[in-house]
């Protein structure tokens, strides 16, 4: 096949399987925040999603209704996966448009720290650090570090609040009731990736990795991986795409494959439990490949 051919493979998976997105300016960790990183932000015009929010200066007041507006805020990003928030970025149109810094000596990193500790419970391990700025005038930008909750929380006006994308929502009970239940629930993640198997002239081979990493703090006694994709796909060959059934792993009652309307599911049972944090690296015992 053609030399793009990795490509395609990881086109096809990106929309059936959530993919962990690739470490940006906006994540990794704490200490390489700037005012290089954030200008950086700006000139890519970043935009907003679900782990990164933009809050221009004046989204802090001393009134009462700024204050709960913040609680709102990140409490939501907190109910959600959690992120980065960034107190001092103007936004046009959800993507950032200028550093806008805020006057550290009226809003210090303490008085943000109070009011946020104004959620109900409180937020464990939130971080913020303050990111000193020359241009366009001195000041402070703020780089708020806010983990996935283990449980729910609540906002100063006593509700509870989700982030969705660009959007934070009331949340209805039944979702209240999950998050309260990620401190009891195992919380699975899944991880994809290709890697080149062969290459020899314009033939190139891929094998698909497959991790699962447990993210709760509860062990997963077993679990059930499903993944579906078109087939044929791509110009391959019908028998290309499959559970290799030469791997000495290999077990028909572990793992499976069926074919339905032009699809292709491969299903691989766990074998052995999955602690906290723990990750279970499961591509020898599924190897699929894509020639």
């Amino acid at each position: 096949s053609v030399g793009d051919t990795g490509l395609r493979w990881r086109k096809a998976f990106d929309f059936r399987v959530g993919v962990r997105r690739s470490e940006s300016t906006a994540g990794g960790a704490m200490d390489k925040w700037d005012q290089a990183a954030l200008q950086a932000l700006v000139d890519a015009k970043e935009a907003e999603r679900q782990d990164l929010e933009f809050k221009a200066a004046d989204a802090l007041a001393k009134s009462d209704g700024k204050k709960t507006e913040i609680t709102i805020d990140v409490s939501a990003m907190a109910n959600a996966a959690g992120g980065i928030m960034i107190f001092g970025m103007a936004e046009d149109d959800n993507r950032a448009a200028a550093i806008d810094p805020i006057d550290r000596q009226e809003y210090p990193k303490e008085w943000l720290d109070q009011v946020i500790h104004s959620i109900e419970p409180r937020i464990p391990d939130v971080s913020i650090l303050p990111v000193e700025t020359t241009e366009p005038r001195v000041g402070v930008v703020y780089v708020m570090d806010i983990p996935k909750s283990i449980t729910a929380h609540q906002a100063r006006d006593n509700r509870y609040y989700r982030r969705y994308n660009f959007e934070r929502l009331q949340m209805r009970h039944h979702e209240i009731l999950d998050v309260m239940n990620r401190a009891r629930l195992p919380d699975l993640e899944l991880l994809l990736d290709y890697k080149t198997a062969h290459r020899q002239n314009d033939r190139h081979d891929y094998v698909l990795t497959l991790q699962v990493v447990n993210k709760a703090m509860v062990t997963a006694a077993h679990y059930k991986l499903e993944i579906t994709f078109p087939h044929p796909a791509f110009g391959a060959r019908a028998d290309s795409v499959y559970a290799h059934p030469h791997n000495t792993l290999y077990d028909p009652v572990m793992l499976s494959r069926r074919e339905r309307d032009g699809l292709v599911t491969i299903a691989y049972r766990s074998r052995r439990p999955l602690y906290p944090e723990d990750v279970d690296d499961i591509t020898d015992e599924v190897t699929l490949r894509y020639s």
